[in-house]
Order: structure tokens, then sequence, then C-alpha cells
């Protein structure tokens, strides 16, 4: 009997008993949450209590339209019953069960992802996208108007398929793991660990096999090619680290979800305008939109002369010209957003560490920079692409080729416009060693000096009747309607000042990251 024990101990492989304890509660604890998959959960919970309060009205708006007459209705009914549309009361009551049922989904999603539980988290999360999805569209097929809002719900289900299903796909822990045993359970961990490091080194490995490929003579080109793809692949791993780690996720919502409401604004009072049933009701929103009050409009917001205004509301589509002129003065917020947390956090982690032993500095820090740059692009072209084609499918107040023409003008102008905030905040990343840190002071970075600057400019104006506007031409903020003017040396002029701050914020930048402790 000894003799079987010692031979049956002699072929089977040595665990720890560490490594034994593949439970799932010890599987979760060994292996961090990702920050992104956190920040979604609470999201969850935000916007649950949001759709509770739409509920809430949704059953008042039933009660109201199921209990009187429509001739007894005074103001405030009238009010719900405009917000409902042409919507019966069937429509009202499937719109309140899917939302019901998706609200239920959301809070359960939630839980489950916290616990990054596969199927509380990751399949009521896809049941919840799906439900709301399904509800958005019963309700406008039924008779629910369609407007900028309806765009806005159907945001935040459509970001939670693309996430759980691809970025964070590798993160939810079988329920079985305890029975996969060591191996099994090692396995799980490196799936859900993220990023994986031996990825990243071997495809380090071969963007620098040119080096070795091309001789002598092609040393310098295969070196500056070598230093261009590590800079690429850090790139490629960055911004699914951003997404991982939650910024890009809260960058995506403020950027999709502002900027639309920004659209909203603007567009809602014209659709409620176009909508009347009083004759000429097109003819005359046209002719709000073109006329001297919103000429003043425009000059009240950019500070403009009266021919570059005159430009944006009778030369160009007026409403889109408010829409972008606005999100060019909330742009440098927005890139805050999606920069802030390019390194501080890895930094005050000492992360960064393991890749130096993979990569160089300069690499790293311009990789991030590309990283944050790819997805803050990204979620800029949806925006402007959404807002473009709803003026041209919904009002019918614009050409569509006009439409397309100065919205891709728009979104060059934002782009540039963003360029130099992401690289002031790739410079104040690069300094501080929290996330936080670097989030609270980039927003007092791009905030402070505009106020202030702003403060001085109406004292001197006041006091002197001199226009000192010039002094805002020492930041980005300062060039940013000149990338819409008429005159296009203006443009360039200022779109070259764009490329200036964005090279010298990135200078500064690089050097304090070469030059710090990480």
């Amino acid at each position: 009997m000894l003799r079987k024990q010692r031979a049956r101990a002699k072929h089977t492989p040595h665990v720890p008993n560490q490594v034994r304890i593949t439970s799932l509660t010890m599987l979760q604890e060994t292996q961090r949450r990702p920050g992104g998959l956190t920040a979604l959960a609470v999201l969850n919970f935000i916007f649950a209590g949001f759709s509770l309060m739409g509920l809430l009205f949704m059953a008042v708006a039933f009660v109201v339209l199921s209990t009187v007459n429509a001739a007894e209705l005074d103001k405030a009914r009238e009010d719900i019953a405009a917000a409902v549309g042409n919507a019966g009361l069937a429509a009202i009551a499937v719109n309140i069960a899917l939302s019901l049922v998706a609200l239920v989904l959301q809070v359960i999603s939630a839980i489950g992802l916290l616990r990054m539980a596969p199927v509380m988290g990751r399949v009521m999360g896809n049941a919840f996208a799906v439900v709301s999805i399904v509800a958005v569209v019963v309700s406008v097929v039924m008779g629910i108007p369609f407007g900028v809002g309806t765009v806005i719900n159907l945001l935040y289900p459509l970001l939670t398929l693309l996430l759980l299903n691809f970025t964070f796909r590798g993160d939810f822990i079988r329920r079985d793991a305890g029975q996969w045993g060591a191996a099994g359970g090692e396995a799980a961990a490196s799936v859900a660990s993220g990023i994986n490091s031996a990825q990243f080194e071997n495809a380090l490995i071969h963007s620098g096999a040119s080096d070795a490929a091309g001789g002598v003579a092609g040393a310098a080109t295969d070196l500056a090619a070598s230093a261009g793809a590590r800079r690429a692949l850090v790139a490629s791993f960055g911004w699914r680290h951003a997404l991982r780690g939650g910024s890009a996720v809260l960058y995506l919502l403020t950027l999709l979800g502002g900027g639309l409401m920004i659209a909203a604004a603007f567009i809602n009072p014209v659709e409620s305008l176009l909508h009347d049933s009083k004759p000429r009701a097109a003819e005359r929103a046209a002719e709000m939109l073109r006329s001297g009050m919103a000429v003043d409009a425009i000059g009240w917001i950019t500070g403009a002369s009266e021919a570059t205004c005159e430009y944006f509301v009778k030369e160009q589509p007026t409403l889109q010209s408010a829409i972008l002129l606005m999100l060019l003065a909330f742009m440098p917020f927005f890139a805050c957003m999606g920069g802030f947390n390019q390194t501080a956090g890895e930094i005050g982690s000492k992360g960064l560490r393991f890749l130096l032993l993979r990569t160089d500095r300069r690499s790293l820090f311009l990789g991030r920079f590309m990283a944050a740059l790819v997805f803050s692009t990204i979620g800029l072209l949806v925006l402007t692409v959404v807002t473009t084609l709803y003026l041209a499918w919904k009002l019918d107040l614009y050409s569509t080729p006009a439409l397309l023409w100065w919205g891709a003008q728009g979104t060059l102008a934002l782009w540039l416009v963003m360029l130099p905030h992401l690289a002031a905040t790739a410079w104040l990343s690069a300094s501080l060693d929290s996330a936080l840190a670097a989030f609270s002071l980039s927003m007092a970075v791009v905030s402070v000096p505009i106020a202030l600057l702003k403060g001085i400019e109406i004292a001197v104006e006041k006091l002197s009747d001199h226009k000192i506007a010039w002094i805002e031409r020492f930041m980005p903020w300062g060039w940013k309607y000149e990338l819409l003017d008429p005159a296009w040396d203006t443009r360039l002029i200022a779109s070259a000042m764009m490329l200036v701050f964005t090279v010298v914020f990135l200078a500064g930048g690089l050097r304090r990251f070469q030059g710090r402790d990480l």
C-alpha cells in the first residue's frame, strides 16, 4: 500500500496549496476587477435611477390619458400629451412594461458586474441592452416621437453591448472554476488578466526584427521604422487599456451624451416649431434661423464680427453652425476627460515599470498619447456623423451636401481643438501619480485661465473701452473659432497655432516623463 502511494505521488505533479484554492471567491480576490467594469456597474446603478424616474413619468401619463377626456385636459395634461406624441394607451403600456423589465435586468447586471459573474453580469447585461433597444424601437413604431432624446436612449445600451462582448469578454469567471483544477484556475486568471504581457513582448520582438534583417546599410531606416512600430503597438494596447481602466468609457459617455444634449438644445425648439399645425411652419422656422436674432446669438457665442456671424447664419446651415460653435467651446473639457489618465494611474501603481522592460520611455509616452488620440477621434466622428445625419434626415431645412460639407469642416475644427488639450493632459498625466489628481488639475488648467483671462478682458473693456481679445491667443482657446472663419488664410493660421501648441505641450510632457522616477 505504501509503495503504491509513493508511486502515485511520484507521477502526480506538485501543486502548491495556494494554487489549489481555485474557488470563485479566491479567483476574484486574486485578480483585479478592471476599472472600466467597475465604472460600467456604477453607471448601471445611476442610469437605473434615471430610468425609474422616467417610468414614474410614463405611469403618470398613462393614468392621466386613461382617466380624462381630451377636452378636459388642462395645461399640465396637454404637456404630457405632447411628450408622448401620437402614442395611444397601448403604446405607453408596452413601453412601461419593457422599460420595467430593462430596469430590473440593469440592476441585476450591475451587481453581477461588480462580482464579475458571467451569467449575472455579462448575460444579464446583454439582456438589458437588447431589451432597452427593443423598447426604443417599439415605442417609436407605436407612435412615440423620434428625437435626439431617442438617440441618447440608444447610446448606453449599444455601448454596453460593445464593452461586454469585446472589451470585457474575458473578465468573467465561470462558477464551476473550482472544478477546473489548478491549471484551469491559472488559465482563467490568465484570460481575465486583460492585456497579455507575453503578447506585448512578442509583438515588440517582431517589431524589432527588421533591425537585424536590414543589415548595416539600412540600420538607421530600420531603427526609425522599429521605433514607429513600437509606438503604434503601445498605442494599440493603450486604447484597450483606457477602455479597461474606465477613463475611455467615461469619456465616450460624456462626449456623446453631452454633445447630443447640446445638439438637442438647438434642435428640439426648431422641431417643435416645424411640427406646429399652423400654416407655413417650415417657412417661419427657416426665417427665424436666418434672422438678425440668430446673427446676434452667434455673435454673443463667438464674439466674432458681424460679417463672420452672417457667414455662419446665412451662408452655412444655421442650426449646424450653432451646434458646432457650442461644441468648440466645450471640446477642451471633453478632451480632458479623454486624456487625463494616459500615464498617471500606472505611475502611481508602478505598472509602467514592467512595460519599460520591453520598450523605451519615448515610445511609451507617445504611444499612450496616440491611443488617447485614436479613441477620442472615434468618439468625435461618431458624434458629428450622428448629428449631421439627424439634421439631414429629420429636418427638411438644408440640403444634404451642404450639411455634409459643413459638418466635415466642423469635425476637422473640433479635432484640431482637441489636439493641444490632449497633449496638455499628457504632460499633466506624466507629472502626477494619481488619475484623480490628473483629472482635477486638467480641468483646472483648462477652466481657470479661461475664466481669469475673460475676467481681465471684461474689466479692461469696461474701464477703458479698449478690446484686448488678443490676450486669449496665448492659449488654444483663443484660436478655436478662427478654425471655421470664412477666410481660409485665417483658418490656416489658427490650424498652425493649434499644431504649435500640441508640439510644445508634447515636448514638455516627454521631457518630464523621461526625467521622472516611475
